[in-house]
């Protein structure tokens, strides 16, 4: 009978052993060394207890189904590891223990990681699914086991292994219903061609719309883009059902052409890789779309950061949304969106240094790799390279990290939010005006709490005396650009004449984290006025005149108007003043309370005919129809 003795190494208790134990076995002939390797229980035990030195309960469950063979390890490996003179008279090899160490701290980092219980996940699917996980098998797993087990093997897998089939092929586990015969066409010719995505995210002033547009344009060789470009994070879910839809009359109606059908997706707001994924689990909620989320593959996340618009509220303050668009796992790269080298500037507009900025947004994620967008202009060819990678979103290390962070980002709270309020109207406003209240936004900005706050506007609009003109828009506060510049595009511009109300903008203010109704209606009235103080102003009704509103002006105005008016009898004016025969003697005419009397009643007129041109020529409001 053998018996394999297991000791943690650089222990007292290994120590002991070695010391006053093994030399007394050894001459007794109890201990004896051999080149043979235990069995395959003894080498899961040894495991087993090596991962469980922390006493920590929940990777026990965890293992409970572990099996030697997941293990992985090669040979030369298991001989290193396990060979009985290691085991029990020496210190296994640094690489070893090294890897011994890394699966502890696997476990250890999963049990604590998935501990949390997450809103909205109720089984290992719609965990898997809303990390981004899926099965490498086509086929549509009846119980959560599969799932389970894929979950565990990601996060326990080893860095350096290679990964498995990307496709998202994989719908509910429950088998109650089946779909509808269009979403198994749908469904049947895209589980080998599925939709491949390429996201694009960014938080407020990144100039991310003009990324998509430009690799848009700049990729059209043999590619059909299908956009995907939802105005709200709540209709995310319709737009890419909308285009899945898309995708497959496009399949249809080009299978013999060799086209490549690309999707691109502009998340609105800061949202994210995970808004995203949330999305396309509420498909998988739905009875009649779950089965569309077997169409979709999120090949590439792009997060667009203008470091000169990272801080807010005197830069003690990052960006709601950017520290977590650029957690591991959930964005592929950093899209610099910035100025060209040429003209990029030494600090923030409230005073952090670019360094700094820089430094921070290492910091988050030093695995993260940055690429250059100057001005939102993707025009070298490894950017667009790295933007169109199919499986730079599903890296094994990628989607461990979704997996252990998931919960811990869907617990954060307490973060403002950023609320996108969109106005309408059909009246012109005044250009000095306009301008100057753009000016002074920056100068506005309130510290915490800032709701409130206006940090993008965005739209066209009309400025009065110009009938035939219409403005484009930009005004991005935390970097300072602001352009307004006329809109050239002749059949944009004939439908605006057309339509009701032909110009628009777009603000974007911080706003409260929880999300109500009251707050949004608080926020398009703070917009609304801001807006209304650029239109045409009505003006005020003036009250009556009233002799203790006569300025010192005034009354010289008075004089001099009427100081050679006729003098009453026994008065007379010298040049410099009035006398009489009494020798009284005054600088005033001797009438002059009649003529101010006189004045304010001519005033008194031309204020109440103003008061009734304006009261019954009111000047419309900037919101009402025309």
């Amino acid at each position: 009978m053998s018996i394999w003795l297991m000791l943690k190494p650089k222990t007292k208790a290994k120590r002991l052993f070695l010391e006053q134990v093994a030399p007394v076995w050894r001459a007794k002939g109890l201990l004896r060394q051999s080149d043979c390797l235990p069995n395959r229980q003894a080498m899961r035990a040894a495991f087993i207890a090596t991962v469980l030195s922390r006493d920590t309960q929940s990777v026990l469950s965890d293992l409970r189904g572990l099996s030697f063979s997941q293990l992985k390890f090669d040979s030369a490996t298991q001989a290193g590891l396990y060979s009985l003179n290691q085991l029990m008279t020496e210190q296994p090899s640094a690489k070893a223990w090294l890897m011994i160490h890394q699966s502890e701290l696997r476990h250890i980092e999963a049990s604590w990681s998935l501990d949390t219980s997450v809103e909205g996940i109720s089984s290992a699917y719609d965990y898997a699914l809303c990390c981004g996980i899926h099965l490498e098998s086509s086929n549509v797993p009846s119980s959560n086991a599969a799932w389970v087990d894929e979950i565990r093997s990601v996060i326990l897998r080893n860095s350096e292994d290679k990964d498995i089939s990307l496709l998202w092929t994989h719908s509910a586990t429950n088998n109650e219903s089946s779909p509808t015969g269009t979403q198994d066409n749908i469904c049947r010719e895209m589980r080998t061609k599925p939709l491949h995505l390429t996201v694009v995210c960014g938080t407020v002033g990144s100039r991310k719309d003009g990324v998509v547009k430009n690799v848009v344009d700049l990729v059209k060789e043999d590619t059909h883009w299908i956009q995907i470009l939802p105005a709200t994070p709540s209709d995310v879910s319709s737009a890419l059902e909308t285009a899945v839809k898309e995708y497959d009359s496009l399949l249809s109606s080009n299978a013999e052409a060799r086209v490549r059908i690309r999707g691109i997706l502009l998340c609105p707001d800061t949202c994210g890789a995970r808004d995203v994924l949330k999305a396309v689990h509420r498909l998988s909620s739905n009875e009649s779309t779950k089965q569309l989320v077997h169409c979709v593959r999120i090949g590439c996340v792009v997060t667009c950061v203008d470091t000169r618009a990272v801080f807010m509220d005197g830069g003690r303050m990052t960006v709601p949304g950017l520290l977590e668009m650029l957690s591991e796992g959930w964005t592929n790269y950093i899209l610099s969106t910035g100025p060209p080298k040429s003209q990029q500037v030494a600090a923030t507009k409230f005073g952090v240094k670019m360094e700094d900025v820089e430094a921070l947004l290492h910091s988050v994620n030093p695995k993260l790799s940055q690429l250059p967008a100057p001005e939102g202009h993707v025009d070298r060819g490894h950017v667009l390279e790295a933007l169109l990678d199919e499986e730079a979103f599903n890296r094994p290390g990628l989607k461990r990290a979704r997996l252990l962070s998931y919960p811990s980002l869907n617990t954060t709270l307490g973060n403002p939010r950023m609320h996108a309020v969109t106005l309408r109207f059909a009246r012109p406003v005044e250009r000095v005006r306009f301008t100057n209240h753009l000016k002074a936004i920056f100068a506005n900005l309130k510290p915490w709490p800032f709701y409130g706050n206006l940090y993008s506007i965005t739209g066209q609009i009309g400025f009065t005396g110009e009938p035939d003109k219409i403005y484009d828009v930009l005004h991005l506060t935390l970097n300072g650009i602001s352009r307004i510049s006329v809109n050239t595009d002749d059949s944009d511009l004939s439908r605006k004449r057309k339509a009701n109300k032909p110009f628009w903008l777009t603000g974007i203010l911080a706003a409260p984290p929880t999300t109500s109704k009251e707050s949004d209606e608080w926020l398009s009235n703070q917009f609304a006025n801001w807006l209304r103080k650029s239109a045409p102003q009505q003006e005020a009704i003036r009250p009556p005149l009233r002799l203790s509103d006569l300025s010192k002006a005034d009354l010289e105005k008075i004089h001099e108007k009427y100081h050679l008016h006729p003098l009453p009898a026994g008065w007379y004016y010298t040049g410099s003043y009035y006398v009489n025969m009494n020798g009284d003697k005054s600088f005033q005419h001797p009438n002059f309370d009649a003529f101010v009397q006189e004045y304010l009643e001519g005033e008194n007129t031309k204020i109440a005919a103003r008061n009734a041109r304006i009261v019954n020529h009111p000047i419309p409001d900037l919101f009402s129809e025309p």
